[in-house]
């Protein structure tokens, strides 16, 4: 296990900047996760943490040793890369092995480490068999395998799941998670999926355009975004967005919304913003009348989407099959103490309840 620290790190590609004074420090068996859309540079702040794209300016520290000029080979990081990377002519076995071979480690040590590793991620069974004779999860759980074999300081790993079906990667964080659990390790893990962030991350970092939009655990993201990024960016379904403004008695105005909202903002608000599971649908006494467009059955939930004149559907949540229609009128009551503002610049603006 192994603390990484960054310090004023920058990336740049000729004349464009992709990765802006960037600073992080990474706590000692810490599962961290960057999350953000394609694009965004987490894959390359990745590359640059294990050594395999110099910065261009900044400090890389690992356990207070300063690894900025040292090779990848040299910082003791294992990374598992999105196309795993496994050769082709070597069997499951060779291929967890192969950097212990290449590392000279006394050959009985490495056979019954590879093996221990084996047995972890449930391949013992397969470690005769060539990458083509696998599925895409037992490749990946090789592609895992060789990097736990090493020992490193710290896993980082590179959108490892997003070749796999949704099934397969639901499976495999969960034994992401376990391995976590099991090795302790320090943990780097990129990914464009917020649920794969949500599940696996004791802290969440939010990148737009090579720099930070906010840090925290996965609950201060959901329920306390810094801005209207990161509220719109973490979440399934979508938090709702609508325009609104401060009235002249200081109470809330959202547009479509029947009267003022009795919350009140602390400075000028542009857009209000409410997640799906703080909507109700009720008979009397609901903040919007709205009418039912389309209906997603889950099984053990619905989400509904409706027309409450504000230029875009509200999609709110729903226990089991819901009892509204398509076509139908109903009125939607919100959760005034979740409610969510931001103002021009995009920034939340705290809310307070007016009694």
């Amino acid at each position: 296990m192994s603390e990484i620290v960054l310090r004023g790190l920058r990336k740049s590609f000729g004349s464009v900047e992709v990765i802006k004074e960037f600073d992080l420090t990474i706590a000692d068996g810490e599962r961290l996760v960057f999350v953000g859309p394609s694009g965004c540079g987490k894959s390359t702040l990745l590359r640059m943490i294990c050594g395999i794209d110099d910065i261009s300016f900044g400090r890389i520290y690992i356990d207070g040793v300063d690894v900025t000029a040292l090779p990848a080979a040299r910082r003791g990081l294992a990374m598992v890369f999105q196309n795993y990377a496994l050769y082709p002519h070597m069997t499951v076995r060779q291929n967890i092995g192969f950097s212990l071979r290449v590392a000279g480690v006394e050959r009985t040590v490495a056979s019954e480490r590879v093996v221990e590793v084996a047995q972890s991620l449930h391949l013992d069974h397969l470690l005769e068999r060539y990458p083509r004779e696998l599925s895409g999860g037992q490749r990946q759980r090789v592609a895992i395998g060789r990097a736990i074999v090493r020992q490193p300081k710290a896993f980082l790993f590179d959108e490892p799941l997003s070749n796999l079906d949704a099934a397969l990667r639901a499976e495999m964080r969960l034994e992401v998670a376990r391995l976590h659990s099991t090795y302790g390790a320090t943990m780097i893990y990129v990914t464009h999926d917020q649920t794969e962030a949500m599940t696996l991350a004791d802290r969440i970092v939010v990148l737009n355009q090579g720099h930070i939009e906010q840090i925290g655990t996965p609950s201060e993201l959901y329920e306390q975004p810094a801005n209207r990024f990161v509220a719109e960016f973490i979440g399934s379904p979508r938090i709702n967005i609508v325009a609104g403004r401060m009235g002249p008695e200081g109470m809330l105005l959202m547009s479509g919304a029947d009267r003022q909202l009795p919350v009140a903002a602390t400075r000028d608000v542009l857009a209000v913003g409410i997640r799906p599971e703080h909507i109700r649908p009720v008979e009397t006494g609901g903040h919007l009348n709205c009418t039912v467009r389309n209906v997603e059955f889950f099984g053990a939930e619905s989400f509904v989407y409706a027309d409450c004149n504000m230029g875009a559907d509200i999609v709110f949540r729903t226990d089991g099959r819901a009892p509204l229609r398509p076509g139908e009128n109903c009125q939607l009551l919100l959760t005034l103490e979740q409610m969510l503002a931001f103002d021009d610049g995009g920034k939340t603006v705290p809310l307070q309840a007016v009694v």
